[in-house]
């Protein structure tokens, strides 16, 4: 196995379990005919991020409703597009401010 193999089976890994078993055979695959550059690799860690925010949301809210059944609310596509947004742009500024330290 070459090194490029190795760090995308680890890459790959970093994703949910339901993710990897839906996505995980292609996108090992993308990756190790890929150049594993520094902008791709932050490009994964930062998607793979992105969808354990959204299996935790799921988690918090029993899927996509309120867990006690009380209150029902959904997330729209706009509501799901800017959680996204927000959670990449959170865990990109705390990367910009060591690649400028």
């Amino acid at each position: 196995m070459t090194g490029r193999q190795r760090l995308a089976r680890i890459l790959v890994r970093l994703y949910p379990s339901a993710w990897r078993r839906e996505f995980g055979v292609e996108f090992t695959d993308l990756l190790e005919r890929s150049p594993l550059d520094v902008p791709r690799v932050v490009n994964v860690l930062l998607g793979a991020a992105g969808e354990r925010a959204v299996q935790l949301i799921r988690r918090m809210t029993g899927g996509n409703t309120m867990n006690n059944g009380a209150f029902e609310a959904r997330y729209d596509g706009l509501a799901w597009i800017l959680s996204l947004v927000l959670v990449v742009v959170l865990l990109t500024i705390p990367l910009l401010m060591l690649g400028s330290g």
